[in-house]
C-alpha cells in the first residue's frame, strides 16, 4: 500500500474510533441521566431538555440527550493548521524523464512528500463560509543525478466558497466541500540542468486554476475542531518551454497535487 493510501486509510480509522467512542458514552449518559435534567457543566456538558438560553450559549448542546454536530454561529470567523502528505507524480512525467533526472534521483520527493498549509475563513451562515488559504507543496528535484540537487519549488494560494452539512451518521461530525480558484507559483533554481543546459528558456511559473476539496471535521467543542480533508490543486501542461527542435520540444509541466491533510481548525468571534 502506497503511503498516501497509509496515511489517508490510518486518518479515517483513527477518527471513526473517536466518533464511535464518544457516541457509546452520550447514549449511557442518556442511561444514566444526571439528577437534574437541566444541568449543565464542564464534566457533563448535557441536557434532557435544554433551555433556550442554555442552547443559545452552548449551540452544540442537543435536546435529543447527546452532542450532536455544531453548525457555526453567524458572522463567525476561524483559522486553521493543516500537514499531511501530497501525491504529485514527477517521476512517471515522459518529458521531466527525457530532459531531467526525475527517474534516477532517491529520495528527492518525485512522486510526492509532506505539505502543510494554513487558512483563514468567515462564516456567513450555518452552511457557507468563505475560505481563504496557502499551502506549501513538495519539493522536487529536478537534477541529474551526478549534479547538486537543484529543487523545483511549489506553493499554492486559494480563495473558496466552503458548504458544510452534518454528517448523519455520526456524531459531532460534519462533511464540508470547498470550490473555488487557486493560484500556484513554480520555481526552479539558477543550478538546475534544465535550466543551464538551455532546454528551457525560464525558471518561473505562475498560474491560476480551478480548485476543490472535501473532507470532514469533529467538533470538539464550540471553539475546537480536527479536519481531515482531501485537497486538489491542478497542474499545468505548458509551465516551462522547451527550447529544443522535437522530439525534445513542447514544455515541462506543473504536475496536479492531491494533498491529504490532518488539522486543527479554531472558531472565534469579532
Amino acid at each position: 500500500m502506497s503511503v498516501y493510501k497509509t496515511l489517508l486509510f490510518s486518518a479515517v480509522s483513527c477518527l471513526l474510533l473517536i466518533a464511535t467512542t464518544q457516541a457509546l458514552a452520550d447514549e449511557q449518559s442518556v442511561l444514566d441521566p444526571p439528577a437534574s435534567t437541566h444541568l449543565v457543566t464542564a464534566d457533563k456538558p448535557y441536557t434532557l431538555n435544554p433551555p433556550a438560553a442554555v442552547t443559545r450559549r452552548y449551540p452544540f448542546i442537543s435536546s435529543r440527550n447527546h452532542l450532536q454536530p455544531s453548525l457555526d454561529a453567524n458572522n463567525m470567523c476561524y483559522i486553521e493548521g493543516d500537514a499531511g502528505y501530497a501525491r504529485q507524480n514527477y517521476f512517471d512525467n515522459a518529458q521531466w524523464q527525457a530532459n531531467a533526472g526525475v527517474n534516477v534521483n532517491n529520495n528527492s520527493n518525485v512522486r510526492g512528500g509532506f505539505s502543510g498549509g494554513i487558512a483563514a475563513g468567515y462564516q456567513i451562515n450555518q452552511r457557507y463560509a468563505i475560505e481563504a488559504g496557502w499551502f506549501h507543496l513538495p519539493s522536487v528535484n529536478t537534477n541529474l543525478g551526478n549534479l547538486a540537487a537543484a529543487y523545483l519549488k511549489s506553493s499554492v494560494t486559494y480563495l473558496v466558497v466552503k458548504y458544510k452539512l452534518p454528517a448523519p451518521a455520526l456524531y459531532h461530525t460534519r462533511l464540508f466541500f470547498k470550490l473555488g480558484a487557486a493560484y500556484r507559483k513554480a520555481n526552479m533554481p539558477a543550478n538546475s540542468y534544465v535550466f543551464t543546459a538551455g532546454v528551457v528558456s525560464r525558471r518561473d511559473s505562475d498560474y491560476i486554476r480551478p480548485t476543490f476539496a472535501t473532507g470532514f471535521d469533529y467538533v470538539f467543542n464550540r471553539n475546537l475542531l480536527g479536519v481531515f480533508q482531501y485537497f486538489y490543486f491542478m497542474g499545468a501542461n505548458n509551465s516551462f518551454g522547451i527550447i529544443a527542435a522535437p522530439p525534445q520540444g513542447g514544455a515541462l509541466s506543473t504536475v496536479g497535487a492531491n494533498v491529504f491533510t490532518l488539522g486543527l481548525s479554531y472558531n472565534f468571534n469579532v
